[in-house]
């Protein structure tokens, strides 16, 4: 038992004394030391102590050329202590700021990185998957020649894939619940949105579905114009996809929407 206990004690007693350490450090007035400090506690990887002494340094480096260095760690004591509105906060605020600077390329490429980190699953809203495409894209844009294109590309890709599913995922919930016109517009909007969709044939049956079952579904002064309309998006379909495998289900809502539209007219 003493022998379990001596090992913890004397763990107790450095965590102690390097709090105590750490304490004195935030009290002083030597910024030289406590800016010292800050990078040891980062390359330590003891970001909270770091981040807190980078904030205290701040201020009293302003308008040195060390304010450059400082800023740009105190962005990644952000990020690497998973705070990614702060760091991509930071990173672009460092950018605006310096960007002449060595960091620059770093800094707009981790403004980005940060968003990518908080891009949640497809499921749930994409705003910070749209933040981190744009900033993506400002990166290549910016450096072209930079060797972290080829990641921007990748990650691109992966977020638009992403985003594409949600706004599918989204029509498909206006149309199990009846909303047959926002479905269509929904629908619409991804295929105008994400053009080179693998999607697009079943998108465009998607559209000719929502379309039939909003005509079926409204008033008989307006039946007639959401019929026809069933039957244009039927023929833009065959147009774009005349080899379909969907075509047999495509061309069953065109006979029926045909036929309803001439019982309608008899009427």
């Amino acid at each position: 038992m003493i022998k379990r206990i001596f090992p913890l004690l004397i763990l107790t007693i450095i965590l102690s004394s390097c709090n105590r350490e750490f304490d004195k450090l935030l009290k002083s007035d030597d910024f030289g030391t406590k800016l010292a400090k800050a990078y040891e506690y980062y390359e330590a990887e003891d970001y909270y102590k770091a981040q807190t002494l980078f904030e205290q340094v701040r201020p009293f480096y302003r308008g040195t050329e060390e304010l450059e260095k400082i800023y740009f760690y105190y962005a990644y004591t952000q990020y690497k202590q998973n705070k990614y509105i702060l760091s991509s906060y930071y990173f672009k605020d460092f950018t605006k700021n310096y960007s002449s600077s060595k960091f620059a390329e770093e800094s707009t490429y981790m403004a980005a990185y940060s968003n990518y980190m908080m891009s949640p699953n497809a499921r749930l809203e994409q705003a910070s998957s749209l933040k981190a495409v744009d900033g993506f894209q400002l990166f290549i844009n910016s450096y072209p020649n930079s060797d972290r294109v080829s990641k921007c590309n990748i990650l691109i890709d992966e977020l638009r894939a992403k985003m594409e599913n949600k706004a599918i995922s989204t029509a498909d919930l206006y149309y199990k619940l009846s909303e047959y016109q926002a479905a269509t517009h929904s629908y619409k909007n991804v295929l105008k949105d994400y053009p080179d969709t693998r999607s697009a044939e079943e998108i465009r049956l998607k559209i000719i579905q929502a379309s039939f079952e909003l005509a079926n579904n409204s008033v008989d002064t307006k039946k007639e114009g959401r019929l026809e309309e069933t039957i244009k998006e039927y023929k833009e379909f065959l147009d774009r996809h005349p080899e379909s495998t969907l075509k047999a289900d495509a061309e069953e809502i065109y006979t029926s929407a045909i036929k309803k539209l001439k019982d309608l007219k008899n009427s």
